[in-house]
């Protein structure tokens, strides 16, 4: 924050730009301190009603209940851009008060993470059927960007049990329950969605592998290529500008980081070929290849701090959360100023999640 800031004030002094995205930059972290060791405080009753208010949309939607469905379709179009009819008959699925489906990827997660939490600390057995719930919706939204992060934040937490050491893995009732829990979950898809992104995705990258041609996919598979393809040009747009192009100013300058093939990709790119073409603005798609776009090497203290932080992350419920972070900050999405995916590395970095009391009270296992 200090180095940017840094940034910030020199550029502003200079050029007099920068100050939205500056502000933008900012939310993040500060919304990562405000939750810092303060995870307990979130109300077991709020993340209930949050997953009750998720299921009554997605209920409306899947049956188009008349009246509640217009209300909604026409909140969605006053209030947010990019909004479309709710639909849970095409390709994509429910769309919860976000442009798109797959923006479901990070309150999924983040409720999921705290349901973990308040199990593991606090055994409030009742949370169990929420996360059911939270699973039925993940499935309904049709998205392969949800369906992802739900396969990778419950394979981390189920691994992490092992230090991701697969040889020291009991063939025990429970884990092998788990384990077909896990496999039955990757199956849904194809066996009840088949007109649906994870199954489209799945079956894109097949055909790629299978032709030997993983290049084509960024052509066959062009809304994640998007993200791939933008987030790797935030990242290596520090070798022509080590020092960044300025805070908010990568946007104008996105097709410049590329050599001379990424040009070509980006000039038959489905969806970028648009923006290249009309000289229209292009944001990364997450915030640590925003960052480093905006400012270059200064942005090294961030990568290092989220390094350290999987690194040092202990227990199960972190061990999954762990596995997200990285998707969400630096590889496939994470946008600026969603406070989602820092209240989930506050989680990662917090070091108790109950602080009402100094002394530990037995429980019947500890007693055994």
């Amino acid at each position: 924050m200090l180095l940017l800031t840094t940034y910030f004030v020199i550029q502003y002094l200079v050029f007099q730009t920068g100050i939205l995205e500056y502000i933008t930059f900012l939310i993040g972290p500060l919304v990562y301190l405000v939750f810092l060791n303060r995870v307990h405080t979130i109300s077991v009753l709020l993340i209930k009603w949050i997953i009750i208010v998720f299921l009554f949309l997605t209920i409306i939607i899947l049956f188009r209940i008349p009246g509640f469905y217009d209300i909604l379709n026409w909140l969605t179009q006053v209030f947010i851009s990019r909004s479309q009819e709710h639909t849970s008959s095409s390709i994509r699925g429910v769309s919860l008060l976000t442009p798109e489906p797959s923006y479901f990827a990070f309150p999924l997660i983040l409720l999921l993470s705290i349901i973990d939490l308040k199990l593991e600390e606090e055994n409030i057995k009742s949370l169990k059927k929420y996360r059911l719930v939270l699973f039925f919706i993940a499935l309904v939204t049709k998205s392969a960007l949800v369906f992802f992060y739900l396969i990778f934040y419950l394979l981390g937490k189920y691994l992490s049990r092992y230090s991701l050491n697969l040889f020291k893995i009991k063939f025990s009732t429970k884990n092998i329950v788990i384990g077909i829990s896990l496999i039955v979950i990757l199956l849904m898809p194809f066996l009840f969605l088949r007109n649906s992104r994870p199954v489209q995705v799945a079956e894109n990258v097949y055909k790629s592998v299978s032709k030997g041609d993983m290049f084509g996919l960024l052509f066959r598979e062009s809304s994640g290529s998007t993200r791939f393809i933008i987030n790797t040009l935030g990242v290596i747009s520090i070798q022509k500008e080590p020092f960044g192009w300025g805070i908010g100013e990568f946007k104008y300058n996105f097709f410049k980081a590329g050599n001379t093939k990424f040009k070509e990709v980006i000039k038959k790119h489905e969806v970028l070929r648009a923006f290249y073409y009309n000289d229209n603005p292009v944001k990364t798609q997450t915030y640590l290849t925003n960052l480093t776009g905006d400012i270059g090497i200064f942005s090294l203290p961030l990568f290092l701090f989220i390094i350290i932080s999987i690194y040092k992350a202990k227990g199960e419920t972190r061990g999954g959360i762990k596995w997200v972070i990285p998707l969400m900050l630096i590889i496939v999405q994470g946008q600026m100023s969603n406070p989602a995916i820092w209240i989930i590395l506050a989680i990662l970095n917090s070091n108790k999640f109950d602080t009402t009391t100094d002394t530990i009270t037995p429980t019947k296992n500890h007693i055994q």
